[in-house]
């Protein structure tokens, strides 16, 4: 059967991101109520910036915590041609739905900090940045995935000045795992 749609997720945040984001997002909200605890308008400009700069602060956490705390999934239609790249933080999502471009192939590269980047290229020099590896077997193994799910080939940029594209059918006998029978 076809796939008609690919989902790219970042996955759930480790535990220890959620706590971080909490205290965060607590901060946020302690900073704000401050604010309007102790604010009192006056003329004198000194008097109204030390308050002011609780907002400053609240604003701060507030995107520290939504950095640990947001999650991101790429959405792949095939069958109406559609994408979408959203956004989450716990029940909130946002993303809206965009026409897909022509997709050309799958990439993967060796970073300058030694991490392996996976790309999905279209309009020769655009790409969506999927997922970043510190392996590259497991890097390989992933963009397999994506370019088999995706109907496209397979780029192998892990060595510098020696970029190849890879055999799909080769490829598949050493990622695909036949189903074991019970």
């Amino acid at each position: 059967m076809e796939s008609k749609s690919v989902i790219i997720s970042e996955g759930e945040r480790p535990i220890w991101q959620k706590v971080i984001a909490a205290l965060f997002y607590t901060f946020s909200i302690f900073f704000i109520y401050y604010f309007f605890y102790t604010f009192k308008f006056n003329v004198e400009n000194e008097l109204t910036k030390r308050p002011a700069a609780l907002i400053e602060l609240a604003i701060y956490c507030f995107l520290f915590g939504f950095g640990f705390s947001s999650k991101n999934t790429k959405f792949f239609n095939l069958k109406d041609e559609k994408y979408k790249n959203q956004y989450s933080v716990g029940p909130i999502k946002v993303g809206k739905w965009k026409a897909l471009p022509m997709l050309e192939y799958v990439s993967v590269f060796k970073n300058g900090r030694d991490v392996f980047e996976i790309n999905v290229w279209y309009k020769r020099n655009k790409h969506f940045n999927i997922y970043n590896y510190h392996d590259e077997e497991e890097s390989l193994e992933t963009a397999y995935y994506i370019a088999n799910q995706l109907n496209i080939k397979l780029l192998d940029a892990t060595e510098k000045n020696n970029y190849k594209y890879l055999d799909m059918v080769k490829l598949k006998d050493k990622y695909h795992k036949p189903e074991s029978s019970n």
